[in-house]
């Protein structure tokens, strides 16, 4: 195994910065990860760092697990399935939908490698990653050994888990197990239900779901490729109902049921505070969608922490909502 100094990560970022790793290995295999995490320099594992944002200078050794294994089993009224982390994650939904196997639809074309999929609990269009979790395999770096996380483990919530927490980032996510299969369709989300509804039962299957949800999202969301960006930038803040109602009265916003709290939508106040299609400095605010933020012009990483500080504390004196952010942002 081949350790690079000074390496590049400019393709390994979504917004494109200039910046490079103090230490870089790329990891193939588990045999690998003992070398690998035996470093003076803090471990920070990366995928395609669809959902980071770095400095110049990353004072790090940065991990890439490329392991990119992939195991269907069939078990009584479902599928077992093990993916290595640096499978891409459109990959691995287009494969179980290929097999007919349903679950992971919603989820379709969801940037980024399946190992970041626990981190973030990615979630679109009424689902989440969690709700398909057996376990997750990890490297821990304090013993150096492969555990096996349970879903309790794991402690997933709205866009987080333990792998965001300070005691769960010693754990590198080398594979996810999933349990897939017998779902129900979900199309409830206000985007797909009015077109999916009109189609003929025969057609109501999850490949169709999954084109459905493809297709808005390439019409809503900035072609990362064209359009360098992070994805959502901002989440749905999470308010008590009261607090939710009040703004509902006062701004006509809309809200959403979370548990025993009420869910609003980033989008909705970032939009009616006027933000959209803002640009400062090479950033722009996504005319289609204020969540997201996309490099037009060489921005920088301190041009972004201004932009969204700038935002955060506008939301914050007009609404009194304070914004969380969804990306990683290394120091």
């Amino acid at each position: 195994m081949r350790i690079h100094r000074s390496y590049d990560l400019s393709d390994r970022n979504g917004f494109g910065l200039e910046a490079q790793a103090e230490e870089f290995f790329e990891v193939k295999d588990v045999c690998q990860l003992r070398e690998a995490t035996n470093s003076a320099l803090p471990i920070f594992p990366i995928g395609y760092g669809t959902n980071v944002v770095l400095p110049s200078h990353v004072r790090r050794r940065v991990l890439a697990i490329s392991l990119k294994h992939i195991r269907f089993d069939r078990v009584d009224g479902g599928w077992l399935v093990e993916v290595g982390a640096g499978v891409l994650w459109h990959e691995l939904v287009r494969l179980s939908l290929g097999r007919g196997i349903v679950g992971l639809q919603n989820l379709a074309l969801i940037p980024g490698l399946v190992g970041a999929a626990p981190i973030q609990n990615i979630g679109a269009y009424g689902v989440e990653f969690d709700q398909f979790v057996k376990s997750i395999t990890v490297w821990n770096t304090l013993d150096n050994a492969i555990h096996v996380l349970s879903t309790a483990d794991c402690r997933f919530g709205y866009r987080t888990s333990v792998f965001k927490e300070e005691t769960g980032v010693r754990n590198i996510v080398i594979a996810v197990n999933l349990e897939l299969g017998d779902e129900r369709l979900n199309y409830a989300y206000p985007d797909i239900k009015p077109s999916f509804e009109r189609l003929p039962l025969v057609h109501q299957t999850a490949r169709e779901l999954a084109e459905h949800v493809i297709r808005i999202r390439r019409f809503k969301l900035p072609d990362p490729r064209v359009h360098p960006n992070v994805g959502s930038v901002f989440k749905n803040p999470v308010v008590s109902v009261n607090r939710a109602e009040s703004l509902v009265d006062q701004w006509e916003f809309s809200m959403y049921p979370h548990g025993s709290h009420a869910k609003l939508s980033a989008a909705q106040l970032i939009d009616r505070a006027g933000w959209k299609g803002h640009t400062h400095e090479g950033f722009q605010i996504w005319p289609r969608q204020p969540l997201v933020i996309v490099n037009r012009n060489r921005g920088t990483y301190q041009d972004f922490l201004d932009l969204i500080d700038m935002i955060r504390s506008n939301i914050f004196d007009r609404y009194e909502i304070e914004l969380e952010i969804e990306p990683a942002i290394v120091k």
